[in-house]
């Protein structure tokens, strides 16, 4: 076995700082874990049974919790790194009580946790080195050698690695990574791609853009900050990990990337005890899929179909208590990415309630998969596609089937897919790479003899497409995922997760109401305008039943707001006010008012050029 130790030397791993420890329950209001809780009570889900990861930089030579901390209390930590001094980390501190502390994080019922530094990195001052690192010989193997061929990622004991000891694949489901690091190498990336694709072994990234390493994988979760600060497009690795895609996947309400990450990888947990449910899996082919070891993973609770529901479950428009970051302008120019993301938010702001509610209302095939539904799908869900592509030169379609009404009126969707790594054996890693080229359609099929394109997202390089489109009411639609033209013969799998809601930018007006009415569905700040000037905004015309753009919605010469006041109907031209005055009068008045005035000043000034 041989140690290729120079592989770290172009690694510099830094911890992403925070301290939050001051305030936890507003985040968990911003992040729909409040209203979750309300709507469950001791039925919400809590990561229970989940098995996690923390991986964490070297800080001082540290990298574990306070084991005694209260916050861990009940739970069980395993230290894969071993050899580690007396002590703790700070951060690793700070980062497990929001990941899985007992009061402070979302997911509290976590109790299995291994623990690991990511790699020796700059901040090694002591000798000997934790022998087994994240990124070498603890878990990935990035690096080294065992005889003359790079093996796989491998969770048994690193001393003498063996393919056949049944503990090849990790027991953790999520890994955190609240830690940043720059490299000019790819195979850190080919091995993370392929242990969450092969194993179903989620990863949550922080994601920074000068520090780029874990993020600029396909497969990962990477988190960014809802102030959109830590966004960023990908470095230029190689021909296959290319520069500019689009980063990060979604975003916290948190004030460093330390602490986003972990608030975004207790979501994942929860959403991984939700999808663990059999019943939630109902795929006319595959229902589940099993690890290196054997261990059954449904689909509900796939690595695809966890990130499909992040991000068609994330807000877009927020309106947060826990910090004065909000995002205001999604996908206002120039932020629009060509998979339809924002550059600086990605999806929006995670959001456990929509995406628990993904996940728990069950997986909908396709109407080429179940024609039995005619593809027709719920206001909310998803769908694994285990085999799809191109066969014998002819594409797939996947056709999925929704009727918009008053109150469900814009349609958040996410396609996501893992790129493929090829995996070679045990004893012979191979880390070809193939991304395949997946496409996501809306159709209005209200006359199905001339359905219309209403948006699309066909991004290039990417393994995600997303729309976020205001519909009209009463319309029949279609969302459409094809493979991308130009590609060989392919099957591969995807995930579909949507929503399909009534306000998009949480301005408390529907966004049919909005679009009838010639306002902006994604302007929250127009529910303050009042663009017919009758002292009437837009959010209380709507509360109202009135027009926004004419200021005596039935005509009755009585304005909205007099009418209102008055406690009369605003729409009904025969309830006038009882003691008002018709709007013609004061008009009139008002005009024969300032017609003297005009006429005064005119002689004055007249007075005063010739006197």
């Amino acid at each position: 076995m041989k140690s290729l130790l120079k592989f770290y030397r172009c690694i510099c791993f830094c911890l992403v700082f925070c301290w939050p420890l001051a305030v936890y329950a507003d985040y968990k209001d911003d992040i729909g874990h409040t209203l979750l809780l309300s709507e469950l009570d001791i039925e919400i889900p809590n990561g229970n049974g989940v098995h996690v990861t923390l991986v964490e930089a070297l800080s001082s030579d540290k990298w574990i919790p306070n084991l005694s901390n209260t916050q861990f209390t009940g739970k069980t930590f395993h230290d894969m790194s071993t050899g580690h001094p007396e002590g703790y980390s700070g951060h690793a501190n700070s980062v497990a009580q929001l990941f899985f502390g007992n009061t402070s994080s979302i997911a509290p019922g976590i109790t299995q946790i291994d623990l690991y530094t990511a790699g020796y990195g700059s901040d090694h001052v002591y000798w000997p080195p934790p022998p087994w690192d994240f990124m070498g010989r603890g878990f990935l193997w990035a690096g080294w050698l065992y005889g003359p061929y790079p093996i796989q990622p491998l969770y048994n004991d690193p001393e003498s690695p063996s393919c056949y000891s049944g503990n090849v694949s990790s027991p953790g489901r999520i890994a955190n990574h609240s830690w940043v690091a720059s490299s000019t190498s790819s195979e850190i990336l080919r091995r993370i791609d392929w242990v969450i694709g092969r194993d179903e072994y989620m990863q949550a990234v922080a994601s920074r853009a000068t520090s780029a390493l874990l993020s600029s994988a396909f497969n990962v979760v990477s988190v960014g900050l809802t102030t959109g600060e830590s966004a960023a497009g990908t470095p230029a690795i190689d021909s296959d990990y290319t520069a500019d895609r689009p980063l990060p996947n979604l975003v916290a309400p948190q004030s460093t990337l330390s602490s986003a990450t972990p608030v975004v990888a207790a979501a994942m947990a929860l959403l991984v005890e939700t999808g663990s449910d059999p019943l939630l899996s109902n795929d006319s082919v595959e229902q589940w899929a099993t690890n290196r070891d054997g261990e059954i993973v449904y689909n509900a609770e796939r690595s695809e179909v966890i990130k499909a529901a992040l991000m068609a479950g994330a807000d877009r428009f927020t309106q947060n208590t826990s910090t004065t970051a909000n995002i205001v302008d999604y996908r206002k120019d120039p932020y629009k990415t060509a998979n339809g993301l924002d550059g600086r938010y990605g999806a929006g702001q995670v959001n456990i309630y929509n995406s628990y509610h993904i996940i728990a209302n069950g997986e909908q095939n396709s109407d080429e998969d179940n024609s039995s539904r005619d593809g027709v799908i719920s206001w909310e869900g998803f769908d694994f596609d285990p085999a799809f592509g191109i066969v014998g030169g002819n594409a797939n379609r996947a056709s999925y089937y929704f009727t918009s009404d008053a109150v469900h009126c814009r349609l958040a969707v996410s396609l996501v897919w893992n790129i493929k790594i090829d995996g070679g054996s045990c004893l012979n890693f191979n880390g070809d790479a193939t991304l395949y080229d997946l496409n996501l359609y809306l159709y209005d099929v209200t006359d199905p003899e001339s359905p219309r394109l209403i948006a699309s997202s066909s991004g290039s390089a990417t393994n995600t497409e997303n729309l976020w489109v205001a519909l009209e009411k009463d319309r029949n639609y279609k969302i459409e995922v094809l493979p991308g033209e130009g590609q060989g013969d392919f099957v591969w799998d995807y995930a579909l997760g949507w929503r399909i809601i009534t306000d998009g930018d949480r301005d408390n007006i529907s966004d049919y109401w909005e679009l009838e009415n010639g306002l902006n569905p994604d302007d929250h700040f127009d529910a303050d305008d009042d663009p017919d000037s009758d002292n009437l905004t837009n959010l209380e015309e709507f509360e109202c039943n009135t027009s926004p753009i004419n200021p005596d919605t039935d005509g009755d010469d009585y304005p909205d707001s007099m009418e209102i006041s008055a406690g009369t109907n605003p729409s009904d031209p025969n309830d006038f006010p009882a003691t008002a005055v018709p709007a013609f009068s004061i008009f009139s008045l008002c005009n024969i008012f300032f017609f003297m005035i005009f006429i005064a000043v005119k002689y004055s000034s007249s007075s005063w050029r010739h006197g």
